[in-house]
């Protein structure tokens, strides 16, 4: 009988060089976005990068990329969200809302205001991750992403109390 996981039982932590390999094969195995090796290393060595893992005995079952950007104030950044993927076999047990909860709780010790991504507007299932965990729509992208051609979905979250 397999058993059944939890996501409470995935350590989450900072992605690392040695993850690279399998943060680009989730984000493929996804048709995320590609990122290559290269650019993923420079992210995780920025400063402003919150880039973070979720594991189980060293195997990598997901991972968000998120960066601080300027926010319309210099005193209030903000963040975007790059990318957000979790192995198609662990989905559902909520390995993303953690990662989104960790993200959170970094931003929020970094001052950050509030926080902005897009989505494929075909991907339903991450459109419902993002809305349970407070975002809202704020616009539409008209032919945003390639291969195949599709809108993005804007959301964000303010982190405003």
């Amino acid at each position: 009988m397999k058993e059944r996981l939890s996501a409470e039982q995935f350590e989450i932590r900072p992605i690392e060089p040695t993850n690279l390999d399998d943060v680009i094969s989730i984000a493929a195995s996804l048709g995320l976005s590609p990122w290559s090796r290269k650019d993923l290393e420079d992210e995780i060595g920025r400063d402003d990068s919150r880039c973070l893992l979720a594991c189980r005995n060293e195997f990598v079952e997901g991972f968000i990329v998120t960066r601080i950007v300027p926010g319309p104030t210099v005193d209030r950044p903000e963040a975007e969200i790059y990318n957000l993927g979790v192995r198609e076999e662990s989905q559902g047990i909520g390995i993303g809302s953690r990662l989104l909860r960790h993200t959170f709780e970094t931003l929020a010790d970094a001052g950050v205001s509030a926080v902005w991504l897009e989505v494929r507007a075909s991907n339903i299932r991450a459109i419902d991750l993002y809305l349970s965990a407070g975002f809202a729509e704020a616009d539409r992208r008209p032919a945003f992403y390639t291969s195949p051609v599709e809108d993005a979905v804007v959301m964000s979250l303010s982190f405003e109390s």
